[in-house]
């Protein structure tokens, strides 16, 4: 990395992953599911983003997290990508602090 930072004359690595939150969704057609899934946030309603790798669904939710008060919102992150639904199901109350409510 040194190499790279003296060969172009650079003090700093010019190049970072970070982008802030508020430049994700600059294009129009983003700002759709964005605000589709603000309301099903306040209305205290369920909804699953289901989407091919790579379309942006992570950017999505921490624009969707950004846009939350602080106060009155807890987001959990689920690692469940194969897991079948029945864990899926079980796993959503358990990371809320809640007991499922039934086994299958």
């Amino acid at each position: 990395m040194q190499d790279f930072i003296s060969r172009f004359g650079f003090a700093t690595t010019p190049f970072t992953c970070e982008i802030r939150v508020e430049e994700y969704f600059i294009n129009e057609i983003y700002q759709h599911p964005l605000e589709h899934l603000c309301r099903t946030v306040h209305k205290r309603m369920s909804a699953a983003l289901i989407a091919p790798a790579v379309t942006g669904k992570t950017a999505l939710l921490r624009a969707l997290k950004a846009q939350l008060p602080a106060a009155r919102s807890r987001v959990h992150y689920l690692q469940v990508t194969d897991a079948p639904t029945r864990d899926l199901c079980r796993e959503i109350p358990v990371s809320s602090a809640a007991e499922p409510a039934a086994n299958y």
